[in-house]
């Protein structure tokens, strides 16, 4: 109890809104803008954006021992003397996007129906595209700070030689994490997210196909049929992380090397993060 910093409070001494905390954001922005008129019939008006973001967002706003795992013993409720500085969960270290508008090359001035009017022309004229494809980082992981990880034979590194959906993380070898001592004076010392471990990331894109009709000077209406993910590509979850000795268990009715197909530690479940493709269509009034 003594080793303690304020052995006089050892069981009702904790730290919760401390206003010590701070983070940083740091970037690289590139970002090249190119847009095309006259471009002849296969160009009937090109926008194109596309944008780099090389970042890195850290913090400091928690203790790694705001109380020990022990609390209610002589030498609980250790406290840090500073928050623990790591990256965050919101950082992208690698951001890319690119978008446009292209007019499509049909109606009037096109490749095809250069010449439309009337009927047809109301029609054909003045189709565009627009699309944004995303591709980013996928998101640091929190990691079971109760336990210390020393495995030589995987170069004492959480990654295994190859990430697959059953084994995100190393999780060959439950002996390769030792439980930290629960000895109430012994800090935690294992930081518990770390920039190099992320969830997986897959490219996603959005595309939407309008028409303006032009009933009169001064009043058109716009018709736009959008679709989001228009891959259908699933983003599944993090690995789990909460038991390092957790059995890897194989999942019955899912084909083997699936995302779901194990359950256990570093193992990637099936559930999807984010929407199955969505499309919508609707009409604008533009006066």
């Amino acid at each position: 109890m003594l080793m303690t910093p304020f052995p006089q409070f050892w069981n009702s001494l904790f730290s919760n809104t401390e206003p010590v905390g701070y983070s940083n954001y740091n970037s690289l922005a590139v970002k090249l803008e190119k847009r095309i008129s006259g471009g002849g019939a296969l160009i009937n008006g090109l926008s194109l954006l596309t944008s780099f973001t090389y970042s890195r967002t850290m913090a400091a706003n928690g203790f790694l021992n705001n109380s020990s795992p022990n609390s209610n013993s002589p030498g609980g409720g250790l406290l840090d003397s500073e928050p623990f500085y790591a990256i965050t969960g919101s950082d992208r270290t690698l951001d890319f996007a690119i978008s446009g508008v292209w007019g499509l090359p049909i109606g009037k001035g096109g490749l095809i129906g250069k010449n439309a009017g009337g009927a047809l022309g109301h029609l054909i004229n003045n189709w565009t595209i627009d699309w944004i494809f995303t591709a980013d980082s996928g998101a640091p992981i929190g990691l079971p700070n109760t336990f210390a990880f020393n495995c030589p034979q995987n170069n004492n590194s959480y990654l295994p030689k190859k990430q697959t959906w059953s084994q995100w993380l190393y999780n060959e070898t439950p002996s390769c994490f030792t439980p930290l001592s629960n000895v109430p004076y012994t800090p935690v010392t294992v930081i518990p997210r770390v920039s190099y471990i992320r969830a997986p990331y897959v490219p996603q894109l959005a595309m939407a196909v309008a028409k303006q009709f032009v009933i009169r000077e001064g009043l058109k209406l716009q018709f736009k049929a959008e679709a989001f993910n228009l891959t259908n590509t699933p983003l599944f979850g993090g690995p789990s992380t909460a038991n390092p000795n957790q059995p890897i268990v194989p999942v019955p009715g899912i084909k083997p090397g699936s995302p779901g197909s194990f359950t256990g530690y570093g193992t990637i479940g099936s559930t999807q993060q984010n929407f199955p493709r969505q499309m919508q269509m609707s009409l604008k009034l533009v006066f």
